[in-house]
């Protein structure tokens, strides 16, 4: 069982070059068991898939901070995150520069993500996938039956939109603006994604970007759910 798998391997045919050579910085990330799981074969976080690879053997990876069955403490080594016959491709250093700047420990991801995570108000599907996967509850499923079903949603009641952009016609007069697909303040938005993303508490009037890394607080699952790993 892999968590994260990666190949070397052309995108185009016509590509003599492009994804020859695999290279990726994990880090941070929290992988566990949960009742669905395979019991006696262990789960490893990262996996370098060489037999699948058009060009095996041209991979690194810069291994920091995950955890998993194997890797359950900071103190362990990073290494064990991933498949022991893959150490020989992990690397000392950060590969380039990490594209994603703000970021948590393990842990505190999962805090955030059962803090925040999915779409405010949670409905009641989301609450149950929430406190399944925190008291390590949740199972694969083949239909939402076994779980209650679809929850019931109330309508709502949609913003005025007289153009048909997207935007809520109340919000682009107090911004001045009317191009969904324009950057009114040359951030890299669009005016339409700088709505939504107010919309959603993502930024808040002044368009300034709220950022809620590290600020997740309650109790997380066991590591691997307190599953011995094989």
């Amino acid at each position: 069982q892999k968590a994260h798998q990666y190949f070397s391997m052309l995108q185009k045919q016509s590509s003599l070059t492009s994804g020859v050579k695999r290279e990726a910085n994990v880090i941070g990330n929290w992988v566990s068991m949960g009742p669905s799981s395979i019991r006696g074969t262990p789960i490893f976080g990262g996996f370098y898939d060489l037999p699948m690879s058009t060009s095996p053997g041209n991979a690194a990876f810069f291994v920091a901070g995950n955890i998993d069955g194997r890797r359950k403490a900071i103190g362990m080594g990073d290494n064990l995150f991933f498949d022991p016959s893959n150490w020989n491709f992990i690397v000392p250093k950060v590969i380039g520069t990490l594209s994603v700047q703000i970021y948590s420990s393990a842990e505190q991801g999962v805090r955030d993500i059962l803090t925040f995570g999915g779409a405010f108000p949670r409905d009641a599907a989301d609450a149950r996938v929430v406190n399944e996967f925190r008291t390590c509850s949740g199972k694969v499923i083949d239909s939402p039956t076994q779980v209650g079903g679809w929850p019931a949603l109330a309508a709502g009641t949609p913003y005025p939109d007289a153009d048909n952009d997207g935007m809520d016609d109340r919000w682009e007069a107090a911004h001045g603006i009317t191009d969904p697909k324009g950057d009114a303040d040359g951030d890299g938005y669009t005016n339409l994604e700088e709505f939504l993303n107010e919309l959603a508490g993502d930024q808040n009037t002044s368009g300034t970007f709220i950022t809620r890394v590290g600020t997740g607080t309650g109790l997380i699952p066991a590591v691997n759910c307190g599953i011995p790993e094989a």
